[in-house]
């Protein structure tokens, strides 16, 4: 397999392994199972790891799912009915287009923030602060509790 490239100018310090199907991914990795959602870029993150590994836990994670899909792809069954049903071998090549995908993070993007109308500060009731000595009647006289009974709508 080909050495990826990583253009020095964006890489952030993470490795990202991104799933590009529709299904949810999951591979196991000393003794600990990963899923990654389906249509996804997750940062890969194992703490007792190098980079170095993690960058090769990546492209094994991007290779076993190219593997997956190719098993569910048309072409295999295509091949596997001129084969009379003997399972294809491939090449390792028509895998790289899907590891290629898995290696790169989906465009990254930003929170949509907007001003909303905000509330009467009246509708929010708080504790006030009292001293040891100070009467709690008088200084609660003008907050007047909700009645018991039926929630308002």
């Amino acid at each position: 397999m080909e050495k990826l490239s990583i253009d020095k100018s964006e890489f952030t310090g993470v490795f990202y392994f991104t799933n590009p199907t529709n299904e949810d991914y999951v591979h196991l990795w000393n003794n600990e199972e990963y899923t990654f959602p389906k249509m996804s870029s997750v940062p890969l993150i194992m703490p007792k790891e190098t980079s170095e590994a993690i960058q090769e836990i990546r492209k094994r994670f991007a290779y076993d799912l190219a593997v997956r899909e190719f098993y569910n792809s048309k072409e295999y069954k295509r091949l596997s009915k001129m084969g009379n049903g003997i399972p294809p071998t491939f090449d390792d090549k028509i895998l790289e287009p899907m590891i290629e995908k898995c290696l790169v993070p989906l465009t990254p993007s930003r929170a949509i923030v907007r001003k909303i109308k905000s509330n009467d500060e009246k509708i929010f009731k708080a504790s006030k602060a009292v001293g040891k000595k100070e009467n709690l009647a008088y200084a609660f006289k003008d907050d007047v509790p909700e009645e018991l009974g039926e929630m308002k709508e």
